[in-house]
């Protein structure tokens, strides 16, 4: 054997875990799995724009709420896109604008930051939207009466908020950018 040969076994292992960049605090009332808390979303989305779904009973609330990604808006591929090419508002569209869209129809919503769409791995981010009255099944929104209902109204106004919303903060687009990759295109 090759003395400058290096293999994995030449070197100790950790004695310690890594510690997250941002530590949680764990609760002391329960020691099984579901103690640890969900991953949260950066502090720019929680004070400026729709919190995170991080919370527990959030997230069991929102479970039967109709979803939308950022690859149903795309004007790059046609398997799931739900739009007509001419009704897509951007090339790559990202989640935290269409929240804030969700949010302008007065619609309840859950950002979801750390979620994505299995056939585009490289955009994170969902939006989990209520569309009906849960106890009467009617539309909070006359407008928005279907997913498909909701992707039309969505596109409609997210040329204009994402504007509105870069003019506010210069940071936005950078933010946007972040939460897809250049190599994603269906």
């Amino acid at each position: 054997m090759d003395p400058d040969d290096i293999d994995d076994m030449d070197f100790d292992l950790p004695q310690e875990l890594i510690s997250p960049a941002s530590p949680h605090t764990r609760s002391t009332s329960s020691s099984n799995s579901s103690s640890i808390p969900a991953p949260t979303a950066p502090s720019f989305l929680s004070s400026a724009h729709l919190p995170p779904a991080s919370d527990a009973a959030m997230r069991e609330i929102a479970k039967s709420w109709t979803v939308i990604y950022p690859i149903n808006m795309s004007s790059t591929g046609k398997q799931h896109r739900k739009l007509a090419l001419a009704q897509c508002p951007t090339r790559t569209p990202s989640a935290l604008y269409i929240a804030e869209c969700v949010r302008f129809l007065g619609l309840p919503a859950a950002f979801e930051p750390e979620k994505r769409h299995p056939a585009d791995p490289l955009v994170f981010g969902r939006v989990r939207v209520q569309i009906r009255d849960p106890v009467t099944h009617q539309p909070l929104n006359p407008n928005v009466r279907t997913k498909r209902h909701l992707v039309k109204e969505v596109a409609r106004y997210y040329p204009g908020i994402e504007m509105k919303m870069n003019e506010q903060d210069p940071r936005m687009p950078a933010m946007a950018a972040a939460s897809r990759s250049e190599a994603s295109s269906v």
